[in-house]
C-alpha cells in the first residue's frame, strides 16, 4: 500500500509508503520453492523494492538469484532505492552490491550507479558511459546497463527516451513527447517490461524503443499497472502518436 498526491505544474508528487506488516514483507526463504519456481525459467527480474522490505524478503531474493546464476539465467536488476523503505537496519548499498553480483543486466540510471558505485557522476551522455564502466568493472557479472531518461517539463509534461552501454557501444533513442500525464506511477516498471519483452525479439535499439514507448503509454492510464497491448506499444514505433479514436 502506498499514498500518492498528485502533483501538477510546478508543484511535485509525493509518495508515501505502507509497507510494514504486509504478507510479502513477512516472507521467508523456506517459503519459496526455488528450484520448482525456476525449472523452466529463462529470465529472473529484480527490483530495489523486494530487499527493501525485511531480512526475510532479502534473505529470500537472494536464495532465488543465487539458484538462477547457477541456472545461467539471465538476471535484469533495477535497484530502484526508496529511501523511505529501508527500515530494517541493513544497509542498503551493501545489500544491493551483494545482490548485483548475481546480475547481468542492470536497468537504472545515473542515480541508481552511483547509490551502489558511492561516485557522485552526472547526467550527461558521457558520465553515463562513464559510470557504466565502472559498475561493469565492479560487477563483471553485468554485461549491459540500461537506462530511462526522463526530461521534465512540468509535472504534467515529460519527455522520454532511452540509452544504453554494453561495454562497446553507445546508443540513444528519440525523444517521445507526454503532454499530459494521466499518471507516471509504475513508468519505471513498465519501461522495464518492455525493454525485457524487447531484449527477447528485437535487437539492443529496438528493445529500447519499445520500452520507451510502453513506458511513455504508461503516463496515459490511472493506476499503476500498464495495460497497454503490445499492438499498441508497436503503433507507437510505427509513428501513430496522434491519439485519434481507433474505431
Amino acid at each position: 500500500m502506498y499514498f500518492l498526491e498528485v502533483g501538477a505544474v510546478m508543484r511535485s508528487s509525493s509518495i508515501s509508503y505502507n509497507r510494514s506488516h504486509s504478507a510479502f514483507s513477512g516472507i521467508r526463504p523456506d517459503m519459496v520453492d526455488w528450484e520448482s519456481a525456476l525449472e523452466n525459467g529463462s529470465w529472473f527480474h529484480w527490483t530495489g523494492i523486494t530487499p527493501a522490505l525485511t531480512k526475510g524478503s532479502f534473505d529470500t531474493l537472494r536464495e532465488g538469484l543465487k539458484l538462477a546464476s547457477e541456472k545461467g539465467i539471465q538476471i535484469s536488476a533495477d535497484p530502484t532505492y526508496r529511501s523511505g523503505l529501508w527500515q530494517y537496519g541493513v544497509d542498503a548499498n551493501e545489500a544491493l552490491t551483494e545482490l548485483l553480483h548475481y546480475s547481468t543486466l542492470f536497468i537504472g540510471g545515473i542515480n541508481e550507479m552511483n547509490e551502489v558505485l558511492g561516485t557522485t557522476y552526472g547526467y550527461s551522455n558521457e558520465e553515463f558511459i562513464e559510470a557504466s564502466k565502472k559498475l561493469m568493472t565492479a560487477f563483471p557479472s553485468i554485461s549491459k546497463v540500461f537506462d530511462k531518461i526522463r526530461t521534465s517539463i512540468n509535472a504534467s509534461w515529460h519527455k522520454i527516451r532511452a540509452r544504453m552501454w554494453n561495454g562497446e557501444e553507445f546508443r540513444e533513442t528519440e525523444d517521445l513527447d507526454i503532454t499530459h500525464i494521466v499518471d507516471r506511477i509504475g513508468t519505471g516498471d513498465a519501461f522495464a517490461a518492455g525493454l525485457i519483452y524487447g531484449l527477447q525479439q528485437f535487437d539492443d535499439y529496438k528493445s529500447m524503443e519499445f520500452a520507451s514507448a510502453a513506458c511513455a503509454l504508461k503516463h496515459t492510464y490511472q493506476g499503476d499497472v500498464n495495460y497497454a497491448t503490445i499492438h499498441e506499444v508497436t503503433k507507437i514505433l510505427e509513428g501513430n502518436v496522434s491519439g485519434r479514436f481507433t474505431r
